[in-house]
């Protein structure tokens, strides 16, 4: 028969597999309540004696997920670095003319839309 602690565990090894995927599926909007979730389940099982043997590999589980958040938040942060510097290009791109005076180019709003 499974005991408690055994279910929680269970409960939160469902709980790592759905936020890796979520992670990994870019749905950062599940996060949230996923950490909420989790929290809760890892306070639980600590507070029992003889379960931190059990509690390793869910550990270093959560762990490689919270690698995999980081991650995903640099990454964000990269692409709105980008973007930004895409921006700026689109803005001043453009070439001077005979007389030295400058030429935007045209269709550069155009592009900055389209990304």
């Amino acid at each position: 028969m499974m005991s408690w602690a055994d279910g929680a565990a269970q409960d939160l090894s469902d709980l790592l597999t759905r936020e890796r995927a979520c992670l990994i599926g870019g749905r950062f909007e599940e996060i949230a309540e996923l950490g909420q979730r989790k929290a809760a389940l890892l306070e639980n099982l600590a507070a029992r004696p003889g379960e931190a043997a059990a509690l390793a590999d869910l550990l270093a589980r959560a762990r490689a997920n919270q690698r995999l958040a980081a991650a995903a938040a640099a990454g964000l942060r990269a692409a709105i670095r980008r973007l930004g510097e895409v921006e700026r290009l689109g803005s001043g791109a453009g070439h001077y003319d005979r007389t030295g005076s400058r030429v935007p180019v045209a269709g550069g709003q155009r592009v900055l839309r389209r990304l």
